[in-house]
């Protein structure tokens, strides 16, 4: 299922990312929260879109996100990010975890950009990203990403140094929230250290 949810957001990023005419600009002005918003009021997330094979990028602002959770306020459709985001609380928390009083935000990359996947489900008060890695935590629980981590032991756990997805408590090795074999873990050259 959480593949199923990635997928659909890289396709849809395109859509959701603020368009214009040809040949027409919007300017996007910083907020203090790391933010952008532009004249008409949308608020974006600033990043950058592959747009040829040869590497080259653009600036896109991301201005919807995806409520993952079934909820009749919000269901699974993207919806514009300035209905969501509390700017005067809103923190970067590191490359791949924003949040604020009332939603963490997983911020996946695309070659269209930055995709958030929005949760309400995470005491953002609590939550603490795990250095620059896919992990967070609260005193609870170990998330990847927004989703919590079964079978982990939380007082041990850490991210294994130089990784940004793979970690280790004193049961398992995790490679992208996933249990991997110890077999597997030093075939990829990952060490207690």
């Amino acid at each position: 299922m959480k593949t199923i949810a990635v997928i659909c957001l890289a396709l849809c990023t395109f859509q959701l990312q603020r368009q214009v005419a040809p040949g027409q600009t919007i300017s996007f002005k910083k907020l203090k929260c790391g933010l952008y918003v532009n004249s008409t009021g949308d608020i974006g997330f600033k990043s950058s879109a592959l747009v040829d094979d040869q590497g080259n990028r653009k600036t896109v602002y991301q201005t919807h996100v995806w409520l993952m959770e079934d909820n009749e306020e919000h269901p699974e459709q993207p919806v514009p990010l300035k209905q969501v985001v509390d700017t005067a609380t809103f923190q970067i928390l590191n490359t791949f975890y924003a949040k604020d009083q009332n939603y963490l935000y997983a911020i996946f990359y695309t070659s269209s950009g930055a995709v958030f996947n929005v949760t309400k489900q995470v005491d953002t008060d609590a939550f603490k990203a795990l250095g620059k890695s896919c992990y967070g935590a609260t005193s609870e629980h170990i998330y990847y990403r927004t989703d919590v981590m079964k079978m982990v032991d939380t007082p041990t756990f850490r991210v294994i140094k130089g990784t940004e997805n793979a970690a280790l408590d004193k049961n398992n090795y995790y490679l992208n929230g996933e249990i991997l074999s110890a077999e597997d873990a030093l075939a990829m050259g990952f060490k207690k250290n």
